[in-house]
């Protein structure tokens, strides 16, 4: 297991883009090391974890 899967994938749902550049700097201020995917509507929320590039990602660890 790599520390990637350790500390969890944060899935961002978000449209606005000043909000996500704001949300994605005050998590690299406190140095969050885990993966962060951002989309952009309800519909990419709910389509991303389950299925993106041919890969199945059904488990989250966070989803904002």
């Amino acid at each position: 297991m790599d520390t990637m899967d350790k500390l969890g994938r944060i899935l961002m749902v978000e449209e606005d883009a000043n909000d996500v550049k704001l949300t994605l700097t005050a998590l690299e201020e406190y140095n969050l090391a885990n993966e962060v995917v951002v989309v952009h509507d309800g519909a990419e929320a709910l389509d991303y974890p389950y299925y993106q590039d041919g890969v199945v990602h059904p488990n989250w660890d966070v989803v904002y």
